[in-house]
């Protein structure tokens, strides 16, 4: 076996477990990070450049009283500046309250958990019908690297692999 030779001399593999289990660390915080400025910093983002462009009486429908509009505003914060209900969504998102639903009047939270179960199990299929079928492709590809199923396996997971999930989804509803 071969080993690359670092710049003192020695011959260790560069790829020691300390330093895989250091980089898998270093990917998970990067990994975490990411997941954070997802839930939390864009969407707060988002709010802040929607509150300094949209104009507040747009999202009223007309036909309201003042005292409505002055109690809807209220409501919506429209009467405080963009940072402060930009960093009040941040405090509220952080503890798990994301507000109310205006088309359901329900806590939004409980519309999130309402929904999980039937998102996990679609997940689930997902992952199980994916893995019955790429580990007996990607088998028979490794097995048969140059044979015609080979090559013919490698061409279908690369045209999968290149298709849009939107397309192959509609693709398979049509089937």
């Amino acid at each position: 076996m071969t080993t690359i030779s670092n710049t003192e001399g020695n011959s260790e593999s560069p790829f020691t477990s300390e330093l895989r289990y250091t980089n898998l660390r270093a990917y998970i915080r990067f990994r975490l990070l990411i997941a954070v400025a997802l839930l939390f910093i864009f969407p707060a983002f988002v709010i802040f450049i929607s509150t300094l462009v949209v104009n507040p009486p747009d999202l009223i429908p007309l036909g309201i009283t003042e005292e409505e509009y002055e109690r809807l505003r209220r409501e919506m914060q429209f009467d405080k500046p963009a940072i402060v209900r930009t960093l009040s969504y941040l405090g509220n998102a952080i503890i798990g309250d994301f507000g109310t639903s205006y088309f359901e009047d329900k806590p939004v939270s409980a519309l999130i958990f309402d929904r999980l179960p039937a998102t996990m199990l679609l997940l689930l299929l997902s992952l199980l019908v994916g893995l019955v079928v790429s580990i007996p492709i990607g088998a028979m590809a490794a097995s048969r690297r140059h044979a015609g199923a080979g090559i013919v396996a490698k061409g279908v997971v690369a045209l999968c692999a290149g298709m849009p999930g939107f397309w192959l989804a509609l693709l398979l509803i049509m089937i």
